[in-house]
């Protein structure tokens, strides 16, 4: 009777090391087909907790093989335990997560401020002046000067499109014209856009801003949207 105890007990205990050595194993072939085959982060902190479980499980399956019965037992159910813990961390790690709706954020796009403003007035240049101007923030693209003179003022008008010529000389860009009828009507054209960025510094026109407080706040104005 003892003796069939004593089989049993060793018949159990052999069947329990058996089970364990065959689930170590087959979860080691596991870690190494998943090391071998994905991209494994050793600073993934689940990893490490993984990695960490496998040696402790290893060096108690040692002391089991080699202890006497009662510390075989106790070795025996801490390994079972930690054979499961590691196995159900492995299964929240490969399972499939929710992801979190993503928040949708309303981006607020800027509103660029550009146009057309054309600008009438008097001036120091000429009683009947108009300045039209395309801008876009504070950069001008083009700026178009029209002046009107009466015809006596015919040696005035043509003095200032003399000085604007020799001025702006080199800027093919930017240029004068003159009609004359019952009046005499002079245009300066500034094609800012295309002047070459190396020749900007030559130009006293700096910015838009500038050129709305020192000119066209003193004149009356109305903006037109570009097409």
């Amino acid at each position: 009777m003892q003796e069939d105890i004593v089989k049993k007990k060793t018949l159990v205990s052999l069947a329990a090391k058996l089970i364990m050595f065959i689930l170590i194993i087959g979860y080691l072939a596991y870690f190494i087909y998943n090391y071998i085959n994905t991209d494994f982060d050793w600073t993934n902190k689940i990893n490490i907790f993984k990695v960490t479980l496998i040696f402790i499980i290893i060096i108690f399956l040692g002391i089991i093989c080699l202890s006497n019965n009662k510390a075989t037992l106790f070795f025996t159910i801490i390994n079972y335990i930690l054979i499961c813990v590691l196995i159900v961390v492995s299964l929240i790690d490969i399972l499939p997560k929710k992801e979190k709706p993503a928040t949708k954020q309303t981006k607020k796009e800027k509103t660029i401020d550009e146009g057309q403003l054309i600008c009438t007035g008097k001036t120091n240049t000429s009683d009947n002046t108009k300045i039209q101007v395309t801008y876009k923030e504070d950069e001008i693209k083009e700026l178009i000067y029209t002046y009107e003179f009466d015809l006596k003022d015919k040696e005035k008008a043509q003095e200032l499109v003399n000085n604007f010529d020799n001025k702006y000389k080199e800027f093919n860009t930017i240029y004068s014209e003159i009609s004359i009828n019952d009046k005499i009507n002079i245009i300066f054209t500034y094609n800012i856009e295309d002047v070459e960025q190396q020749n900007l510094d030559k130009l006293d026109i700096k910015s838009y801003k500038e050129l709305k407080e020192k000119e066209l706040d003193k004149l009356t104005c109305q903006k037109k949207e570009l097409d």
